[in-house]
């Protein structure tokens, strides 16, 4: 998505910027509870997660009205998917709020110095 990619450049530009950041960086790279990951691909998990919940409980919704119906857990069940696809919703909200706004300071910087000549 373009926020990933937005927080992978702001990650890389600052870590460029900043030597006490890269520094930082490569502690935590180094430590075994990142288990072989960087910290920049860390950054499209909470995504990643919201999309993979939706899978899963929409699985479990197949399969659970296909062998149980009647199941007491079946409207939970449904409640907690439409949470989750609430959750992916406002997720994507937010993202296009954020991709605007990117854009209206792209345009800012373009015009920044432009004068327009009085008629």
């Amino acid at each position: 998505s373009d926020a990933h990619e937005f927080a992978s450049l702001t990650f890389v530009s600052y870590a460029k910027k900043s030597r006490d950041f890269a520094e930082f960086v490569d502690a935590g790279e180094a430590s075994e509870q990142l288990k072989m990951q960087t910290l920049q691909s860390l950054l499209i998990m909470p995504i990643q997660r919201v999309l993979r919940y939706n899978l899963i409980l929409q699985d479990m919704q197949k399969d659970l009205l296909k062998h149980n119906p009647d199941h007491p857990d079946v409207p939970l069940l449904e409640e907690a998917l439409q949470k989750i696809k609430d959750s992916a919703s406002h997720i994507n909200d937010v993202i296009a709020v954020r991709e605007n706004q990117q854009q209206v300071l792209i345009l800012d910087a373009k015009w920044s110095g432009f004068q327009c000549s009085k008629a």
